[in-house]
């Protein structure tokens, strides 16, 4: 009978990186082989506002066989900010900074929503050296981004804040897991919303245009998936899909199958 392999779990480290708006944080995950034979590495890019904590999930599902990156964009967690709101290309580019001062000749890109933007700028901005593309709710249309108040000094505003930014009808366990979610949205202050102000001045459709990589796209919005390229992989996800939060496994193996291609 032949034995059953055995999967090791990843090894979870954190580090930061020099780029041109400064040290940007990153979670990072290897496999626990050492990094021989390894996949194409994935870097993954969160949504705005928000942190690569909601993506920490994806560290150990995906990177048994791969390396992870999942920086805080600038300004966004723990990241340094840039003197302003920069555009979505200046994100792109300092994150393609980090990547070559790891010396990364090809790499697979993943973004949820303004992520997704990043990931766009990021194929532009490396070329051929992005092998493939994912897409998860990707801003398919033109958005006006109105920023949430922040509470104040006495908490006032928290209440409401985490009424409009929790997960919807999750049980008691499923809110406890994003209390570091909606820790690090609090933390990043104004600068962890400019991402999305930048993302109202970006255009999906001159952005996309053009794209030579393969791409994934996931969208929960059945209208945008018709309404995507032909040439692409297009699929549905579940309405309010947190990978931070609840069942994820499905989403996840159809990432994990269009990588390994």
């Amino acid at each position: 009978m032949k034995a059953k392999a055995v999967v090791r779990a990843p090894n979870l480290r954190r580090a930061y990186f020099e780029s041109r708006f400064g040290q940007l944080h990153c979670r990072t995950a290897f496999p626990s082989t050492g990094g021989f034979d390894e996949l194409t590495p994935l870097v993954a890019l969160h949504d705005g506002p928000g942190s690569s904590v909601s993506l920490a999930p994806l560290l150990p599902r995906l990177g048994q066989d791969r390396s992870i990156y999942v920086p805080d964009l600038p300004g966004c967690g723990q990241s340094d900010a840039p003197p302003g709101i920069i555009s979505l290309a200046d994100h792109a580019a300092a994150i393609s900074e980090m990547l070559r001062s790891l010396r990364l000749r090809s790499v697979d890109v993943l973004g949820v929503g303004v992520g997704a933007a990043v990931a766009v700028e990021m194929a532009h901005y490396l070329g051929t050296a992005v092998r493939r593309l994912v897409l998860i709710n990707p801003p398919t249309e033109t958005v006006s981004y109105v920023p949430w108040g922040l509470p104040d000094a006495s908490g006032s505003g928290l209440a409401s804040l985490w009424a409009a930014r929790a997960p919807l009808d999750s049980d008691a366990d499923a809110l406890r897991a994003y209390l570091p979610v909606f820790g690090e949205l609090i933390a990043g202050g104004q600068t962890g919303q400019w991402p999305a102000v930048a993302l109202s001045r970006w255009s999906w459709r001159d952005r996309t245009a053009g794209l030579t990589a393969p791409v994934l796209a996931l969208s929960a919005n059945t209208a945008v998936a018709r309404a995507l390229p032909s040439s692409w992989v297009v699929e549905s996800i579940p309405a309010h899909l947190d990978l931070a939060l609840g069942d994820a496994s499905l989403t996840i193996k159809s990432i994990r199958q269009f990588l390994d291609r």
